[in-house]
């Protein structure tokens, strides 16, 4: 279960990373192939965490979604963990349906990324280095896109 649930952070970081790193290329070649990689990475980790929740909802609470829909309300890892998951799947619902509209809500994978990180600091008991330099990531990744979309904004006024 914890597999599943790391690996889709780590594709959820990948496919941010390579948002990131588009904007600074200017070849419409290399950034085409980004914006394919960048989905493909995004949806492995809805992929990922689908896995992760229904391990956990199998594996953890034997198949009761009641108890499953209460423990996420009592425990405050698991409800950033599933409001991270419900973001995804709003994510995944318009790559695949509405793609022509996904730039619209794009920017929600930033704040996906960062509930997730929150998710996985908070649910290990000790939390390792390693959880800590993927939240602190996400939160970088954040503060980039705001600071960009705040000098774009004013360079049109």
């Amino acid at each position: 279960m914890h597999f599943l649930g790391d690996w889709s952070i780590y594709f959820i970081l990948i496919s941010l990373l390579f948002s990131s790193f588009s904007r600074f290329l200017k070849a419409s070649f290399i950034n085409k192939n980004f914006k394919i990689l960048r989905k493909i990475a995004g949806l492995h980790g809805l992929f990922y965490a689908i896995l992760h929740f229904l391990a956990y909802v199998i594996f953890e609470q034997d198949g009761n979604v009641k108890n499953t829909l209460s423990e996420i309300l009592l425990r405050v890892y698991l409800f950033f963990g599933f409001w991270a998951l419900i973001g995804l799947f709003i994510l995944g619902f318009f790559s695949f349906f509405f793609s022509r509209y996904f730039y619209l809500i794009s920017s929600l994978s930033y704040l996906v990324g960062l509930l997730s990180s929150i998710h996985y600091l908070l649910g290990q008991k000790i939390p390792s280095i390693t959880s800590y330099i993927i939240f602190m990531i996400f939160l970088i990744l954040i503060c980039v896109k705001l600071l960009s979309k705040n000098l774009t904004n004013k360079d049109i006024k």
